[in-house]
């Protein structure tokens, strides 16, 4: 049962949106399960592994389906698609994150990459990329745009 609804549910995503009633009920089942599981737990952290997988797996398939739905204009109505969604936006922030821990070791490996290797990248980046000198309007210009992206 359950693999047939998300194979609905994931067709829907995948095709060019054909919604019939196979998908209605699929994303409607997919809501029950998000909210059976959610009511069962103080947290999600309270969740076994496999169990926050299948969570987060769900929260994805309904989110992504329910934007694909607001993109598709098929909620008409202002006030329901303003519901779906902040909905949409509660999902994504169970299936959208990077732990801390990631975004720590990935700012120390790239700072260490730099540091290791600055050489190689100065050259690379003086020398080898764009072998056309730059004019002083052509600097100062990548200069601000450098300075504005950082």
């Amino acid at each position: 049962m359950a693999s047939t609804r998300k194979r609905s549910a994931s067709a829907y995503l995948k095709t060019g949106g054909r919604l019939d009633d196979a998908t209605w009920a699929a994303l409607a089942a997919t809501n029950g399960q998000l909210e059976k599981t959610a009511a069962s737990v103080p947290s999600l952290g309270a969740l076994p592994g496999n169990a926050r997988k299948e969570l987060r797996s769900e929260a994805y398939l309904g989110g992504a389906s329910l934007a694909k739905l607001q993109t598709q204009h098929v909620i008409a109505e202002a006030t329901a698609s303003q519901q779906l969604s902040g909905y949409r936006k509660l999902l994504d922030k169970v299936t959208n994150f990077i732990p801390v821990w990631v975004k720590i070791a990935t700012a120390l490996c790239l700072g260490l990459g730099t540091m290791i290797g600055w050489k190689r990248i100065v050259v690379t980046v003086g020398e080898r990329i764009g072998k056309a000198h730059l004019t002083y309007a052509q600097g100062a210009s990548a200069e601000t745009v450098a300075w504005a992206t950082i």
